[in-house]
């Protein structure tokens, strides 16, 4: 594919992703020619999932891609039905496997092809894949140029191909591969796919808020080639709800494969391979496992997690704000961004310039909204119409923690357990190694917070969760030697991220990223990718339909200032 030198990123969709063999082949090409593409993103369909040990082999065979193998095993797990994104080659390879029929995962693709690969034009029945409506919705993944190559396909089939658009080179007519190129006589229509807007080109990119969500689109954007300054009012990072001493990757479970289960199994995916590639194992973080109890802590109905983590999230957010591109500022507290003369400015109390950039992202939790109604406000005479947000909920939450002693390994268990509350242990802290237990829900509201009571809270929860810990550390609760930790979330009325960008007419769009609420190591990675495919114009790294459920003007969070 000798085209993917004239651009930074290259994006093929595979509709038959078999073996894998022909992935292999492009990702190996990637690897021989250093004027290949930085990024090269592979979005694979596969009717069943492929044989790992196969796949493994393959690659451990292949002299340019042996090395790879391990950070391909290690995210070659869990896989179901829908999109699982796999980083390969410190992130300069990005594969999307999409498990599932063809016309399902082509119409929940939302990027647009520089190569289309289809390698047959039957299923194992014999049946057709390709019929005019499914070729219609592939063009709409199409540019003017997009190549096509047609591989093992019946006579009369290239005919639906030609009438959608796709001019088929006088060379490859007879038997064999037959390479086209979309070029239609007419202009096609993208009207109705405001997705396939231009890719904003790398510059520089200035973010609002130093937690979780701000530090991980940092991370995506800066591996993409932006410049980032990362804005924060608290001196150093992580300095709300992401200094969580210690939080679980884990995910969902519900008897239906609702849209909270599908996200938490991406957000998990995604998360556990930056761990993978960024932080210290058994010190930042720890490939665990966590135990799910149910929620009358009957140990019967447990369920084991084998993909779940503890982290320490403070440490993941210093490591994407160690990225190169990323620099940090602190206690800057910005009042308003205003859009002028062609880039953001963006402002303290007293109009003064923090900093000027092409893309701005407000990812502020709960001091988001009010930025976006200030911002408003300050632009309202020259840019009308940015919409504002209705105010999201906080809420308030305590872990209770302590240092262990040597006669609590016999006691604690050794993963996580989570459930009606959540217990850790054996991490490691200055002094030792502690144990964590919580976190509380509370509505905030005027008033000081309730240490005593939280703490009552915490043990009663760990009293069901798992009573031998609980009398373990039950004189440690009753004469006050356990600590705390508090802060607060941020949530929409549906508990689902805030992602994506905010248009008014005049300007470009100001981007979103917040409300994780209490998962924010689950959804934070997953939501910036998402910004950062976005931002670029480059795959998904989750179904579109997921992806409008987390839209940032979705029904119920705007209303117009």
């Amino acid at each position: 594919m000798p085209a993917w030198q004239d651009g930074a990123t290259w994006r093929v969709l595979d509709t038959d992703f078999s073996d894998g063999s022909r992935f292999l082949a492009v990702w190996a090409a990637r690897e021989h020619h250093p004027a290949g593409p930085q990024r090269l993103h592979y979005v694979g369909i596969a009717a069943t999932i492929p044989d790992p040990r196969a796949l493994l082999r393959a690659v451990q065979a292949h002299a340019l891609l042996a090395s790879h193998a391990p950070e391909l095993q290690h995210q070659w797990t869990d896989f179901t039905a829908g999109f699982h994104r796999i980083e390969l080659s410190a992130g300069r390879v990005l594969l999307t496997l999409c498990v599932g029929s063809v016309p399902a995962m082509v119409r929940e693709q939302q990027f647009v092809a520089d190569a289309i690969l289809v390698p047959t034009g039957i299923d194992g029945t014999g049946k057709a894949l390709w019929d005019r409506w499914t070729v219609k919705a592939l063009t709409r993944l199409c540019r003017r140029g997009t190549t096509l190559e047609l591989a093992g396909t019946p006579a009369p089939l290239p005919g639906a191909f030609a009438e959608a658009g796709f001019v088929f080179r006088a060379s490859a007519t007879g038997a064999g591969t037959r390479h086209a190129d979309f070029d239609p006589r007419w202009e096609p229509g993208t009207s109705r796919h405001r997705w396939r807007e231009g890719a904003a080109a790398a510059s520089r990119c200035a973010i609002v808020g130093a937690g979780l969500a701000g530090a991980a689109a940092a991370a995506a954007l800066s591996r993409r080639g932006w410049q980032v300054t990362v804005l924060d009012a608290a001196s150093s990072p992580a300095a709300a709800a992401s200094g969580l001493p210690v939080g679980l990757l884990v995910p969902q479970v519900a008897r239906d494969d609702n849209v909270r289960v599908r996200l938490s199994r991406a957000g998990v995916r995604l998360t556990r391979a930056w761990c993978h590639r960024l932080l210290r194992q058994d010190v930042d973080w720890a490939p665990s496992g966590v135990r799910q109890m149910a929620p009358d802590g009957n140990p019967g109905d447990s369920l084991w997690h084998a993909s779940g983590a503890w982290i320490r999230p403070a440490r993941l957010v210093q490591a994407c704000l160690a990225q190169p591109g990323v620099r940090f500022a602190g206690d800057a507290h910005v009042d308003r961004v205003v859009w002028r003369q062609g880039a953001w400015h963006l402002l303290d109390t007293d109009g003064n310039l923090m900093a000027q950039a092409e893309l701005v992202l407000v990812a502020a939790a709960g001091g988001s909204v009010p930025l976006l109604e200030r911002s408003a406000a300050a632009m309202a005479h020259q840019h009308p119409g940015l919409p504002g947000f209705k105010p999201m909920q906080a809420l308030g939450g305590q872990v209770s923690w302590g240092l262990q002693t040597d006669d609590d390994n016999a006691a604690f268990p050794g993963a996580p357990v989570n459930g009606n509350g959540s217990f850790v242990a054996h991490v490691p802290v200055v002094g030792g190694l502690a144990w964590f237990a919580g976190a509380t829900y509370e509505p905030e509201a005027s008033g000081t917070p309730d240490e005593t009571g939280a703490h009552r809270e915490n043990r009663q929860r760990l009293a069901r969760l798992l009573p031998e810990v609980a009398r373990a550390l039950a004189t440690r609760f009753e004469t006050g030697q356990v600590g705390s930790w508090r802060a607060s979330r941020c949530a929409t009325p549906d508990r689902l991220p805030a992602v994506g960008p905010l248009h008014a007419p005049g300007m470009p769009p100001i981007w979103l990223s917040t409300a994780m609420g209490s998962r924010g190591l689950t959804h934070a990675v997953l939501c910036a990718e998402l910004l950062a495919a976005q931002v670029g114009g480059e795959p998904l790294p989750l179904e579109a339909s997921l992806a409008r459920l987390l839209a940032a003007t979705r029904p119920g969070l705007l209303h117009h200032l």
